[in-house]
């Protein structure tokens, strides 16, 4: 079992949740009418959520997701949700039909991914920031992508234990399955290492 459920439950008369980044957070191309991540969490907090992810976003797109977040929010009851990353590996990999056993390329890549971090940290310097993983598709057309996500996810596990600050979010799913807020607050989300992954006490 995990060590860290997400929530146990919304104090919504304090607490504020802003979501960047890609589909993992702006779901609902992939799931029923009134249940993507938004929509839930809009309900569960009682508004207090600003979603700003947008569909198929790479890293360099979240700057202006950024530029959107109201000054207001920079308080310590603000969590910010950061889901990005998945889309350049499936630019470079999968669009451009790169070879999936040479990861050298993730290292540029992950060197963007904490320049933007560092952009929400100065944005918002008092709030929490949540980093998701990138979850493994069951779909046998991405399989072979997988030690690629392994190595990022590795990645993103590494900088949370070295910032410490920072609490990564594991997910298992996508699509019409993918876990949304009502299963955030269920805690299938969670936060917690995976493929051995240090395990980290934010």
């Amino acid at each position: 079992s995990s060590k860290y459920a997400l929530v146990e439950s919304f104090n919504s008369d304090k607490q504020s949740f802003v979501l960047l980044g890609d589909s993992i957070l702006k779901n609902d191309a992939y799931v029923s009418d009134g249940k993507s991540v938004e929509n839930l969490l809009i309900e569960r907090t009682n508004g207090k959520t600003t979603c700003l992810a947008v569909d198929h976003s790479k890293i360099v797109d979240i700057y202006s997701q950024i530029d959107k977040i109201p000054e207001e929010l920079n308080t310590s009851q603000t969590t910010v949700f950061l889901s990005a990353g998945g889309n350049d590996i499936l630019t470079h990999y999968v669009d451009q039909e790169n070879d999936s056993t040479d990861t050298s390329i993730l290292g540029t890549m992950f060197g963007a991914y904490k320049k933007l971090i560092k952009s929400i940290q100065k944005k918002l310097p008092n709030a929490n920031i949540v980093l998701l993983d990138i979850y493994y598709p069951d779909n046998m057309t991405f399989k072979q992508y997988h030690s690629v996500i392994d190595e990022w996810n590795k990645m993103v596990y590494e900088y949370a234990v070295l910032v410490w600050s920072f609490r990564v979010l594991r997910h298992r799913s996508h699509g019409s399955d993918l876990v949304s807020a009502e299963t955030l607050h269920r805690s299938r989300y969670r936060f917690e290492p995976q493929h051995g992954a240090p395990d980290y006490r934010p």
